[in-house]
């Protein structure tokens, strides 16, 4: 459940206010890279082009940020440069591959040089010996603060798709690392505490099956995962299924549960590719990637399937050779689109019901090309619990 805040003297209001959003910093999340070279940063919350970016990636890629917004380093889920966009030290042979969601990047909690970078290798793609979930760590204490990579290529799991997400624990603290297995219906999610990683997963037996489709098609390992940023909620994308799984999440247990599977069929769409909660997590939107496609908006707030399904919404509609590919939410609180390989949409008010969202389809276009994968955050940095102000 979203926390209300509500504040009644205008006396302690400027100074409680101010630390009030700095305990929901979200500037890990300031500098985005991705693509053949592209890059970008918000400033006074505006996305500005970078073009110092090393790395050319197809698909995803993971950037952090320290908490006031300094670049600390990215990867393509192979390679590691720091600030300095050089290969961070020992930062390279990193097992993982080019997938939607390839890679994520989660500080250590209780300890602000270490950082945990996660890595799939589908196991569909890759061979045996370098298929599954690997973790590696980065101290940013080493290298005159460069950092560099103390411990590489540990394994946590096999059998994965190409999907991860993350979310805070109930403690606010420690993390939830979610991914999904192959060939199965099971969520795996494991803890990073001030301990390490827990390699024991808490597994929720649950939703579709995600596996080679009726015509062995693999296209089904494709489509973002995501936490809503309140830890409350957790979707996947199925793209050649034609199905949206969304559920419930316990972010104290580490379980899913309450599935509503959505068949896309049923509205005449298919094949979601990109998933990005609103801020406020009441409303969930997906992209379609296929001709014709477009972006479509679901009320997830309601806890009953078939209001679900009443909700559901096409905010924009695209042209034949038009594709609608990852979605990310910004620092600024709106939601980024994939646009072919040139340039993104935005939308404006995602907290918005309908058209009220202020769907915009060429909002910047990029002199690099940016293909199909954005940055993936710790949802938890995009959660502003609503503030109401009285009698002041």
């Amino acid at each position: 459940m979203r926390r209300k805040v509500i504040f009644y003297s205008i006396l302690t209001l400027m100074l409680i206010l101010s630390n009030y959003y700095l305990s929901f910093s979200q500037l890990e999340a300031k500098n985005w890279y991705f693509g053949e070279y592209a890059g970008m940063k918000f400033e006074n919350n505006q996305p500005v082009e970078l073009t110092d970016s090393k790395m050319n990636v197809t698909l995803g890629s993971a950037v952090i940020s320290d908490k006031k917004g300094n670049l600390l380093f990215y990867t393509d889920g192979k390679t590691i440069w720091n600030r300095k966009h050089d290969t961070l030290k020992n930062g390279f042979g990193l097992n993982g591959w080019w997938s939607l969601q390839q890679a994520i990047i989660i500080p250590m909690p209780g300890n602000p040089d270490i950082y945990y970078v996660f890595t799939i290798c589908s196991k569909i793609y890759e061979n045996k010996s370098n298929e599954g979930l690997w973790y590696h760590i980065v101290d940013m204490s080493k290298d005159n603060g460069y950092g560099a990579v103390v411990s590489k290529n540990n394994l946590v799991c096999r059998n994965v798709t190409a999907r991860i997400s993350a979310t805070f624990h109930s403690d606010k603290k420690s993390v939830w690392i979610m991914v999904h297995e192959w060939e199965s219906t099971k969520y795996k999610a494991f803890l990073l505490t001030n301990s390490g990683l827990s390699t024991t997963p808490i597994v929720s037996d649950i939703g579709s099956f995600i596996g080679l489709d009726f015509r062995g098609s693999s296209g089904n390992d494709f489509g973002q995962l995501k936490f809503s940023p309140d830890g409350s909620k957790l979707a996947c994308a199925i793209p050649m299924g034609c199905k949206i799984n969304l559920f419930n999440f316990d972010n104290k247990s580490g379980k899913v549960f309450n599935p509503v599977i959505i068949d896309l069929t049923t509205f005449g769409s298919c094949c979601p590719y990109g998933l990005e909660f609103s801020p406020n997590s009441k409303f969930l939107y997906y992209s379609q990637y296929t001709n014709y496609g477009g972006i479509f908006q679901i009320d997830c707030s309601e806890v009953d399937s078939a209001k679900i399904y009443s909700s559901f919404l096409k905010i924009y509609t695209g042209n034949k050779n038009d594709g609608f590919h990852s979605l990310q939410v910004g620092i600024d609180n709106k939601i980024y689109i994939l646009r072919n390989t040139k340039y993104f949409g935005r939308i404006n008010y995602p907290d918005r019901k309908g058209n009220d969202c202020d769907y915009i389809d060429i909002f910047l276009t990029f002199k690099k090309w940016i293909n199909y994968g954005l940055p993936t955050f710790l949802q938890s940095y995009f959660y502003l619990p609503d503030i109401e102000i009285k009698n002041t």
